[in-house]
């Protein structure tokens, strides 16, 4: 029963670089530690042999994966998802005279995409500022410039 643990232990330990994840690794190591006390005779039977197993595979695999996530922190980033929120702001091009009741085009990224201006009329050429999206059309306002001397 020794040589069936400890082996079992190896292939879950060597098993852990072909399916990564820090739970094979504890399992087997859990395996060898259950062999030990079975070789050392603290262990005794079948039963209690896979009751330590159950134990010590749930406390070294929790063990396992906190020293790694410690040591090896993920790549975590907080992006927001709110991709209209995003370009709020953005100053487009009037590919498309935009009028009252009556949408136009704008130039944004690779494309132009249809344009409301509750504003008035925003003629082609001009640039005008992104302030939200409604569906698919643009809801854009002109492009407020400084008048200078």
């Amino acid at each position: 029963m020794v040589e069936a643990w400890l082996t079992g232990g190896v292939v879950l330990c060597l098993l852990e670089v072909i399916v990564p994840g820090q739970v094979l690794i504890g399992l087997g190591s859990a395996a060898i530690l259950v062999g030990g006390a079975v070789w050392l005779g603290l262990v005794e039977g079948v039963l209690s042999a896979l009751t330590l197993w159950f134990i010590g595979s749930m406390a070294l695999t929790v063990a396992i994966r906190g020293a790694v996530a410690r040591l090896m922190p993920g790549d975590a980033s907080e992006d927001s998802t709110d991709e209209d929120a995003d370009v709020a702001g953005r100053v487009v091009e009037v590919v498309e005279t935009i009028e009252p009741g009556r949408p136009g085009r704008v130039r944004f990224g690779e494309t132009s995409w249809p344009a409301i201006c509750f504003d008035g009329r925003l003629e082609a050429g001009l640039s005008a500022r992104l302030l939200m999206r409604d569906g698919l059309c643009w809801v854009v306002a002109p492009l407020r410039r400084s008048r200078s001397g």
